[in-house]
């Protein structure tokens, strides 16, 4: 896969999950795919669906993608998120990256680590 299909494949994941489409993400992922968030992991179509479905009901968005590196078939994004629980935790944003492995043009993996954080940064 070219890079530049690579990019699009990833840029149109992003529009389908900025619409919270869950069918139209799910659309881009294998059937043997994995999303790594945090410290859980979320194997094959139903779990992969839960997780959107639970991300999307947390108002998970991405406010901002700050870099973006194409090798071969994997992407990586650095991404600042928002959702109500971040909120809720009196963190108004947190920083990340995503790693997107492709295998014949679908996700078969993602992944997201959070940037280190001071807990205490938005305590007032």
């Amino acid at each position: 896969m070219e890079q530049v299909e690579t990019r699009e494949l990833v840029d149109s994941y992003l529009k389908a999950f900025e619409s919270q489409d869950v069918e139209g993400c799910l659309g881009f992922f294998d059937s043997d795919a994995r999303v790594e968030w945090m410290m859980g992991t979320y194997s094959g179509r139903e779990s992969i669906e839960e997780w959107h479905r639970d991300r999307f009901a947390a108002g998970l968005k991405i406010l901002k993608v700050n870099g973006v590196n194409v090798q071969d078939s994997v992407v990586t994004l650095d991404v600042t998120v928002t959702s109500k629980r971040l909120s809720a935790w009196r963190m108004p944003s947190l920083g990340g990256r995503v790693t997107v492995e492709l295998e014949n043009g679908k996700i078969h993996r993602t992944k997201f680590a959070a940037k280190s954080i001071n807990p205490q940064q938005n305590w007032s």
